[in-house]
């Protein structure tokens, strides 16, 4: 620790501070005084002092405090506790494994280095005695590079990586550069196992009822190739159908597909199972589930537009790609109207001068039916300023500009995501009518115009948030450039389609009215996380109220029931329920709202996550590359001793690290008990002297 004194003020200032002791103490004891000169003199420099010591605090002093600390050598030993090492490993070469790994810490704790030992979540690991290896995923560049970020600025000498070398989630770590070296121990088995994988499955995730649909099977093998296998599909534990499969793939791979019928709504499990065979190294990697909603039909969509337009072709993209809708395009003179039932309408340049479609667009307006509006050339604007209730157009001179988007960083009805914020402020402009914009109190704008570098006030996709009036307008044409833009600058049409979907979603979605809701935050849940419910109650002028007693009950498959029972506050509406077995669940929950039970039902699934089953063969090329880059080493599993000997003979260097720190002297509690030990003494003395 080095202390030195700063001022907030000059130095020359403590000249000051101790004039004022000085004449203090002279205006007090100069005259005379009952106990005489020697005492009146002692009594004066004890007011001087604490007098000049008093005024001294107050210019602010602070001392500065260098404190050196020593960081001793440290080493993290990262230890993969995941599925796949449990697999390879009987449960006495489990236990051999374990005992090693300890001795091997132990003895390193014996050098001069600080030793943590860590699982691939980062936990702290006391012991490997009856260690279980359970983790479903390994993500080993997220564990290292949460390990680099945790040590930080700390005297790390060196990482140890006990692992396998199987990653199935995040990047390979062999591509990353790291601050300090990685000495790798590849345990597991190197050896391809003889062994048969249902490697994934594809199908899609929403079907509607009556269509039938695909689930393919993708197989591996090795050492099986010729071999006749068995493919079972069952759905209620029931097999539905059965395929025999030849392995004859090249590299072993192969494909089974099943087509099935879309029959009852709702969640369905499908089972895809692979019969085992005689010699197979691992049977867990047999099956694997399907989770299918089928729905009961599409949103439909009506797209009325006024003539051909690049732009319906970019909105038609943008709209299929969700399952949910269903896209009805109607232009006179070449797609008819269909009278049917529509979820949302797309009025494209309409009305227009010639009044096409008049009489239809009164009949949606009074129906209450959802419109987006898009404003062009042929859009006649007094007829679009009576039909829509968002915005009012007075266009000068029938003038139009070319305008760029420029996101509102205020708007609240939906998120739009960074990277679509990123990719609107560099889309190319579009044409839109020259004149003044009057907007609804209950608008919302998503973008504004931009002219050059200045936003205007002026809106260029707004939505209208009041429930009733479902609409949203969009003062100009030429999005359809938006959309090759972006491919020619990302080569994906993610943003904009993004931006569009969320629009339509938002007008298209039904209006919940409901006072009592019970929701899992997610359809599909893993076997490894809590399933998560939400919870939202409303009174009668659909204000959130809480304190209500909710009574939750989950069934399976087999008809077994788990009750719960929770009560709601304002910080806390969720609730939480783990270690649910893989499966398809229906809940209900009922709660007392208003005097009036109110019951909710709905399903979710909980899918058991698979991927360590899939591959079972250590890479311990992985493991080496980490270490050659690093500049660390690699060793095999039985080399534990070697590694020990390799970071005892390195040079262990503690790390000093310094810290500044200010303090004001007027806080040290030390100073005032010297203060009022002064005006003790003082006092004490004049008393014992007679004085007063």
């Amino acid at each position: 620790m080095d202390p030195k004194i700063l001022f907030e003020t000059s130095p020359w200032f403590i000249l000051l501070c101790i004039l004022a002791g000085f004449f203090y103490a002279a205006l007090l004891y100069r005259r005379k005084n009952p106990w005489g000169k020697k005492a009146s003199l002692f009594l004066g420099f004890i007011r001087f002092i604490t007098v000049s010591v008093l005024a001294f605090l107050l210019l602010g002093p602070l001392v500065r405090q260098i404190q050196n600390k020593v960081l001793e050598p440290a080493i993290v030993i990262v230890v993969d506790d995941s599925r796949s090492i449990a697999a390879s490993y009987s449960e006495t070469e489990l236990e051999n494994l374990n005992s090693q790994i300890n001795r091997f810490i132990t003895d390193l704790k014996g050098y001069d280095y600080q030793v943590n030992v860590e699982d691939l979540q980062g936990d702290t690991v006391y012991s490997l005695t009856n260690r279980t290896y359970d983790q479903p995923v390994t993500n080993l560049s997220k564990t290292l590079n949460d390990i680099e970020n945790k040590y930080e600025g700390k005297n790390l000498q060196s990482v140890v990586l006990i692992s396998d070398g199987i990653y199935n989630r995040g990047i390979s770590p062999a591509y990353t550069n790291y601050s300090f070296p990685i000495y790798t121990l590849g345990i597991g088995d190197t050896v391809d196992k003889k062994d048969i994988i249902l490697k994934s499955l594809l199908y899609n995730k929403i079907v509607y009822q009556g269509n039938r649909f695909p689930i393919v099977a993708e197989i591996m093998n090795n050492g099986f190739l010729g071999k006749n296998i068995a493919v079972d599909i069952l759905q209620n534990r029931k097999i539905i159908e059965t395929r025999t499969l030849t392995l004859s793939g090249i590299l072993g791979f192969d494909r089974v597909e099943f087509e099935l019928d879309a029959g009852t709504s709702g969640l369905q499990r499908y089972v895809i199972a692979i019969r085992p065979e005689e010699g197979e190294f691992s049977t867990v990697n047999n099956t694997q589930e399907a989770y299918v909603e089928i729905v009961e039909g599409k949103e439909k969509i009506l797209l009325l537009a006024s003539s051909p337009h690049p732009d319906i072709k970019a909105l038609r993209s943008a709209i299929e790609k969700n399952e949910n809708y269903e896209l009805k395009i109607v232009i006179p003179g070449l797609y008819e109207y269909q009278a049917e039932k529509y979820d949302l309408v797309i009025l494209h340049q309409l009305p227009d001068r010639n009044n096409n479609f008049n009489d239809l667009l009164e009949s949606l307006v009074k129906d209450n039916i959802p419109v987006f509006y898009i404003i062009g050339e042929r859009t006649h604007i007094p007829r679009i300023n009576d039909l829509n209730r968002s915005l009012n157009l007075r266009p000068l001179r029938n003038q139009f500009d070319n305008t760029f988007p420029a996101y509102n960083p205020n708007f609240s009805l939906f998120n739009v995501a960074d990277e679509t914020v990123k990719i609107i402020s560099d889309l190319p402009p579009v044409s839109v009518p020259f004149g003044e914009y009057s907007l609804n109190a209950e608008v919302e704008v998503i973008l504004y115009q931009r002219v050059g570098n200045i936003v205007t006030g002026k809106p260029l996709l707004m939505i209208n948030k009041n429930q009733s009036t479902r609409e949203a307008l969009l003062s100009g044409t030429g999005i359809w450039q938006w959309r090759l833009n972006e491919f020619k600058e990302n080569q994906s049409f993610e943003g904009f389609d993004d931006l569009i979907s969320k629009v339509v979603q938002y007008l298209s979605a039904k209006e919940d009215k409901r006072k009592f809701r019970v929701y899992p935050l997610r359809n599909e849940f893993w076997d490894n996380e809590p399933v998560v419910f939400e919870t939202e109650i409303y009174n009668d002028i659909y204000e959130k109220i809480y304190g209500q007693k909710i009574d939750l009950t989950i069934t399976d498959e087999n008809d077994s029931a788990l009750s719960y029972s929770y009560v709601t506050s304002p910080g806390n509406t969720r609730f939480r329920i783990g270690g649910l077995n893989p499966g398809v669940y229906q809940y209900s929950s009922i709660s007392a709202v208003n005097g009036e039970n109110k019951k909710v039902t709905g399903m979710f699934s909980v899918q058991k996550m698979q991927m360590e089953s899939t591959t079972l063969t250590a890479n311990h090329q992985l493991l080496k590359e980490i270490s050659r880059r690093s500049g660390g080493k690699f060793f095999e599993g039985n080399q534990l001793d070697n590694l020990n000997d390799e970071l005892a003979k390195r040079d262990t260097v503690s790390m000093i690290v310094s810290s500044e720190n200010f303090l004001a002297i007027i806080n040290m509690k030390w100073i005032f008990f010297i203060i009022l030990a002064l005006f003790t003494l003082e006092w004490g003395f004049r008393k014992y002297l007679g004085g007063y």
